[in-house]
């Protein structure tokens, strides 16, 4: 029995997950370290929120360029099943600043 194209699309989300969150988490404390960015909270959400906008900005070029879509069909497809837990997973990249404030 062949999975079907779909069940391709959440193996390939479940498994970049796996393997990107805790990279960036790794990552990140190097650029933390490296560029002294402060603990302090509004410092913290600033590097959040720069990496979120750089990551959704990627995330929606590259639909349009190497898929074909639109930038609404791009956002679209973002809200839906696999790309829904992509998104949710880009929030939690976002998050990470944050969570190595300590």
């Amino acid at each position: 029995m062949t999975p079907s194209p779909d069940a391709y699309d959440w193996i390939a989300v479940a498994t970049e997950l796996a393997f990107m969150l805790p990279t960036s988490w790794i990552y990140c404390g190097w650029l933390i370290e490296r560029f002294e960015v402060p603990a302090t909270m509004h410092d913290r959400l600033l590097m959040s929120s720069a990496a979120l906008c750089l990551l959704l900005t990627a995330e929606v070029v590259l639909g349009v360029t190497v898929f074909d879509r639109t930038v609404l069909q791009q956002l679209r497809s973002m809200v839906i099943g696999p790309g829904l837990v992509g998104l949710l997973g880009q929030l939690g990249f976002a998050a990470i600043p944050l969570g190595r404030r300590m």
